[in-house]
């Protein structure tokens, strides 16, 4: 029973080691960079457009 258990936690740590497949990753860089992006971009131009608005008394 100990070698059965030895064998499946040392499969279990090889499981861990795998390389997450470049598909998934880009897939998940884009998704991150989206959803860091999309607000950042946002945030930044708000400011811009309201204090434009306001210099020309819209």
């Amino acid at each position: 029973m100990k070698e059965n258990a030895a064998k499946k936690s040392s499969n279990n740590n090889n499981n861990e080691d795998e390389e997450v497949p470049q598909v998934v990753f880009e897939r998940m860089i884009a998704r991150i960079l989206a959803s860091v992006g999309v607000p950042m971009a946002t945030g930044l131009a708000l400011p811009h457009l309201f204090g434009l608005a306001k210099e020309r008394n819209l």
